[in-house]
């Protein structure tokens, strides 16, 4: 068994970067109709880790994705530890399964999973779960936790699929500067979250013939365009969504492999249809080739980078984060609708999907959706309500 994983190249930046401050964690939550079983809960954990033991990882303080001997301990989901002073003060394992009375938490951040990663594994510990209280359940298209562990579920998907084309250089754009907020008071963290009827979302999008993930950014940036306009503001609201690359290269990875689309961009508020159509259009950049580039260019930005000196290479990392969200006003995940064995379904009430802040951007979207429920996340750290509250109305 491997003791040491290279690390991709989204999970090296996260590693050189990661602080009090920007954690790059994000959790899925799974709202139960029974008492959580913490004995059951943890041999579910033991299993899942033995099956899986990249998941049982740590940093080094070289920076190494190093395997621990030991699985990570379920802590009780009331406990107000960040994701940093877990992983400082114990052995330093970079998942975290939290739990309530009726619910299960899987903590990860991007040095080792990404939105789909997280998913994956969330599926194969409450299949586990379950499995262990004694329920049959048909397993297929899930890790199964009894069996050994393929080594295309860890591969670096990103090296896999670069391919000799050579990176583009990208056309100059003049630089913008990004609405953010400013005239907002800033404030602690927190979540706020709601659910919503899928089948009523979806016939609303249908009806303007948009996706989903498309009718919720236009409410998004309406919201935002609305707060804008009566600052006084005419800066541009830009968006960045993450690219899920399984969907167009296909792997059972649950290691990193995400991109994202060019920066959503509305210069000028105008009614409902007038920004869809704006937001459709850009999404449409977001094409295979498009996509193909960015794997391209994120491997050579890790083979140019693992040339350098660790410490002019950890200051280059350092950088590329900083400059990340330059342009960037807020940031839509959605990771859509999770299936579970028909089995357990009929167990769980709903799923959330949080994401940690990232400085620089007051307010993130998080989305996800569990049979007929759609929940959204909004992760803010500036007082104001207004953009929540009218997202939430709207929607």
């Amino acid at each position: 068994m491997k003791t040491h994983f290279e690390l991709d190249f989204m999970g090296g930046v996260y590693a050189s970067t990661i602080n009090q401050n920007s954690l790059g964690a994000f959790s899925i939550s799974v709202h139960l109709k029974d008492l959580v079983d913490q004995q059951v809960l943890q041999q579910a954990v033991n299993d899942l880790v033995k099956r899986l033991p990249y998941l049982n990882g740590r940093l080094t303080s070289t920076l190494q994705y190093e395997i621990l001997s030991d699985p990570p301990k379920i802590v009780l989901d009331e406990i107000p530890i960040i994701f940093t002073d877990y992983y400082n003060h114990g052995q330093g394992h970079m998942l975290r399964i939290l739990y309530g009375e009726f619910h299960i938490r899987v903590e990860v951040t991007h040095i080792m999973t990404d939105g789909r990663g997280v998913v994956s594994i969330t599926r194969a510990l409450m299949v586990r779960y379950f499995e262990l209280l004694g329920i049959e359940v048909d397993k297929t298209g899930i890790i199964d936790c009894t069996k050994p562990m393929v080594s295309e579920e860890v591969e670096n998907a990103y090296e896999r699929f670069a391919n000799s084309e050579p990176v583009k250089r990208k056309p100059k754009k003049p630089k913008i500067k990004a609405y953010k907020h400013e005239h907002l008071k800033t404030s602690k963290a927190r979540i706020i979250t709601k659910n919503f009827e899928l089948e009523k979302i979806k016939e609303r999008a249908k009806a303007q013939e948009l996706s989903i993930s498309e009718y919720m950014l236009t409410h998004i940036f309406l919201a935002i365009a609305k707060e804008r306009d009566e600052s006084g503001s005419i800066k541009p609201i830009t968006s960045n969504i993450p690219v899920d690359l399984r969907s167009f290269f296909p792997t059972p990875t649950v290691r990193n492999f995400i991109g994202s689309s060019p920066n959503i961009i509305i210069q000028e508020a105008g009614e409902f249809a007038e920004i869809s159509t704006q937001i459709r259009s850009q999404f449409e950049a977001i094409t295979k080739s498009y996509l193909q580039g960015q794997i391209n260019e994120f491997e050579l930005s890790r083979k140019q980078l693992d040339s350098m000196p660790k410490w002019i290479r950890k200051l280059m990392l350092k950088f590329i984060m900083s400059q990340m969200y330059k342009e960037t006003t807020t940031m839509f995940s959605n990771l859509g609708l999770v299936k579970f064995p028909k089995e357990i379904e009929s167990r769980i009430s709903y799923l959330d999907f949080d994401n940690s802040p990232i400085a620089g951007l007051p307010y993130l979207f998080s989305c996800i959706t569990f049979g007929n429920t759609l929940t959204l996340s909004i992760t803010a750290t500036v007082e104001s309500e207004e953009i929540i509250t009218q997202i939430f109305d709207s929607l």
